[in-house]
């Protein structure tokens, strides 16, 4: 399975409720653009765009989502502001992985490996791999089509970012 590819332009996360904004340190020379997946790399303790599946680590921290679409200089030190309350559209990433109106308050998690139709916003019940971060609950199932990964979802994403988020393989 192929992952994705990281996203190069804003989106329009759709944000309602909550909007609390914490400022992260960026590692040096990154873009992060608007309304994607941030988190936190447990090597060095930057923030960065939700990576690819091959670059995520396992104690990765989820940290967010981008407020703003902001590129760091080499020096000095940038900070990028991340939502860390409320809810967002995310999609379906697996068609195995169906989403009806039943899922809601199931724990979703960022899809790093979702291949095809996947994007860095694609979100899945079961977490495929310890690299895999819980990224919050289904609050509502928007049905958009017969195909479940066409299935745009609305995320709350209270309590899971910001702060030391659970992998799938813990």
């Amino acid at each position: 399975m192929s992952a994705f590819t990281p996203a190069t332009t804003p989106r329009n996360a759709k944000r309602q409720g909550g909007g609390e904004i914490v400022a992260f340190p960026m590692r040096a020379s990154t873009t992060i653009y608007k309304g994607q997946m941030v988190l936190i790399d447990v090597t060095d303790g930057m923030a960065v765009q939700m990576p690819a599946d091959s670059s995520c680590a396992q104690y990765d921290q989820f940290a967010g989502i981008a407020a703003e679409t902001k590129t760091s200089p080499a020096a000095p030190q940038a900070y990028i502001n991340v939502y860390v309350t409320g809810s967002f559209e995310m999609q379906a990433s697996n068609a195995s992985d169906t989403m009806a109106a039943t899922d809601l308050g199931v724990e979703v998690y960022a899809d790093t490996q979702a291949a095809g139709s996947g994007t860095s916003w694609s979100v899945c019940k079961t977490g495929a791999s310890a690299k895999d971060l819980k990224v919050g609950r289904i609050i509502s199932v928007m049905e958009t089509g017969a195909a479940t990964t066409a299935r745009k979802l609305r995320v709350r994403i209270d309590n899971y970012a910001g702060c030391l988020s659970v992998c799938a393989g813990t």
